[in-house]
């Protein structure tokens, strides 16, 4: 996503030796007309430290419990923060769970060598409500979802509910 950023700003940036955050170190050269810090920084010292606000959040509801061969959904709520320019979710799939393929939107896909569920970028601020459909299978256990939010190149885990246990009556 930073990648991105730096493209929908003009393409010209450079290295940023002061930011210690890959890729947050590769700095837009774009700023109509006023010249960077950091191409001030040969005679003017460090940096000042880059704002401590989140770049934006995304958000997980899913259900508390399952049965065993039967899908559940799995709801990515995000939030970008203002002036967000590109953004990018991914969530891995617990180990032998399985996606119904045709049930992620927002144009998001699958990569099955990963495990992960991938949506963007996309190049706003919107927010949006990601979903796909998992089947826990007839072995399944208890099991934690990971994911992360990449906005303009840093980079957020998913939040929420996070865990879906197996319900004991069923």
């Amino acid at each position: 996503t930073r990648a991105g950023t730096l493209w929908r700003a003009g393409e010209t940036y450079l290295y940023d030796p002061t930011i210690t955050n890959a890729p947050l170190w590769w700095v837009s050269l774009n700023t109509n007309g006023v010249i960077p810090q950091a191409v001030r920084l040969l005679s003017a010292g460090p940096l000042p430290a880059p704002s401590p606000a989140p770049p934006g959040m995304a958000e997980s509801d899913l259900p508390g419990g399952f049965q065993r061969g039967r899908a559940l959904t799995v709801l990515v709520r995000t939030r970008p923060a203002a002036g967000v320019q590109v953004y990018a979710v991914e969530d891995a799939l617990p180990a032998g769970w399985t996606l119904e393929a045709s049930s992620i939107t927002e144009g998001g896909s699958f990569d099955g060598a990963n495990g992960k569920v991938k949506w963007g970028p996309f190049f706003d601020s919107a927010e949006r409500t990601l979903a796909y459909r998992v089947n826990p299978g007839t072995n399944a256990s208890p099991s934690a979802f990971v994911g992360t939010a990449s906005f303009d190149g840093a980079d957020v885990p998913i939040v929420g509910r996070r865990v879906s246990l197996r319900s004991p009556w069923l």
